[in-house]
């Protein structure tokens, strides 16, 4: 865990992925993926592999994509891995343009035995922080399901507002949120 690239926060590390990392969690090669992560893998991480495999083609299509690739959130005390965030274009994708010039829009998922611990919330900020600071980025987009009730406290607690809403060909309608971190 000490040889990637991480941001910490008070409890967590937020782990960046890499091409290789993502090829093996598309192939099912989960040894190879837990020495190149430096971290157990879980049964929860492999049921997004469809992410695993969207986020390498993208990465493959287009280098610029390549440091924005997830990240793994794994407990710093225990290295145990409670979930991923990321983000799901580089930076200004023209699908934003009108909405949020510039920014980006970002996901996360803590797996179930690790909710409601202020984890998510954690990770988030340790993350729009690191990107302000060390990427210039601070215009966010989050789209939210209506009935996400704890992500849409924890946009809300981070200074995010709802700007709109639209039809997810996934998960139906999300209500979008968009902050200008400080």
């Amino acid at each position: 865990m000490d040889g990637q690239q991480s941001i910490r926060t008070a409890r967590l590390c937020l782990l960046e992925t890499s091409v290789a990392l993502l090829e093996a969690c598309a192939t099912d090669n989960l040894a190879q993926a837990e020495r190149l992560l430096g971290v157990s893998l879980c049964e929860d991480w492999q049921t997004d592999k469809w992410l695993w495999e969207l986020r390498l083609a993208e990465a493959k299509k287009d280098p610029a994509f390549l440091p924005w690739l997830p990240r793994a959130i794994v407990l710093a005390d225990s290295s145990q891995l409670i979930g991923h965030l990321n983000f799901h274009s580089a930076p200004g994708p023209s699908y934003l343009q009108q909405i949020a010039p510039g920014g980006l829009e970002l996901g996360y998922t803590i797996f179930a035995p690790y909710r409601r611990n202020g984890y998510a919330e954690e990770a988030v900020t340790g993350l729009l922080k690191w990107t302000a600071k060390h990427r210039g980025v601070r215009h966010f987009v989050f789209s939210i399901r209506p009935d996400n009730t704890p992500s849409v406290r924890i946009a809300h607690k981070l200074g995010f507002s709802k700007i709109g809403q639209h039809e997810d060909e996934v998960d139906g309608t999300e209500d979008i949120y968009s902050c200008h971190w400080p």
